[in-house]
């Protein structure tokens, strides 16, 4: 009989709620961030949910770039076009 037997860990924080996003560029500050890249597709853009993200890294002083094409279950050219835009 196989072992499936498995631990996954990752140190993950999680700040969810109304009003969290006030806190993003102290947190991105807590991390010593000084740019940030956000992966996204296009259904967050059309839905305004990037915008707001973008407006308080802008009000913070935040440089930022933004990758909007992320496809439903994307594959490794996906994956290659953000490390290639992350290196730029």
């Amino acid at each position: 009989m196989a072992n499936t037997y498995f631990n996954f860990k990752l140190p993950t924080e999680i700040e969810f709620g109304p009003g969290c996003l006030k806190n993003l560029a102290d947190k991105i500050k807590v991390y010593h961030g000084t740019k940030v890249m956000i992966i996204t597709d296009k259904g967050v853009v059309m839905a305004g949910i990037l915008e707001r993200v973008t407006g308080q890294l802008t009000a913070s002083r935040i440089p930022f770039i933004v990758f909007d094409q992320v496809e439903s279950d994307p594959g490794i050219s996906t994956v290659e076009q953000i490390a290639f835009q992350a290196k730029e």
